[in-house]
């Protein structure tokens, strides 16, 4: 069957609600700009506020200045969620997962580590879930 054309289907409104959650956005509410983050991880979301709870990663958008490799990791264990991504220089990319991407530990938060020095900045998108 065919996709309705407008949004009243079949007599009713066809509408998207969004989603079943209210993302947070970085680290206090803002991206993480960085000039070197080669040496170590570093946070680029907030913890989850109930200390149970894993974070759901909705949206990661990216951007760097330098060609680099970018993991984004779970902080203390290091398991690698996402990457290496191989960025060109002067190049931003936005990753919405398809499927779940939480993470593994609970009360842990998203981290990203680079493979040379160079300005990043990482905008995360995420939930918390039990």
């Amino acid at each position: 069957m065919a996709e309705p054309a407008d949004e009243f289907a079949y007599g009713r409104r066809v509408c998207d609600a969004g989603a079943g959650w209210a993302s947070k956005w970085g680290v206090g509410g803002s991206p993480f700009i960085s000039s070197d983050q080669h040496s170590a991880a570093a946070s680029v979301t907030d913890a989850p506020l109930v200390a149970t709870a894993k974070l759901v990663i909705d949206d990661i958008f990216l951007a760097v200045d330098t060609t680099m490799n970018v993991i984004f990791k779970e902080e203390t264990s290091g398991t690698i969620l996402l990457g290496p991504l191989y960025m060109l220089a002067n190049t931003s990319l936005q990753l919405t997962p398809r499927g779940r991407l939480k993470l593994f530990t609970a009360n842990k938060k998203l981290q990203v580590i680079t493979s040379v020095s160079g300005n990043i900045m990482v905008m995360a998108g995420y939930h918390s879930e039990p």
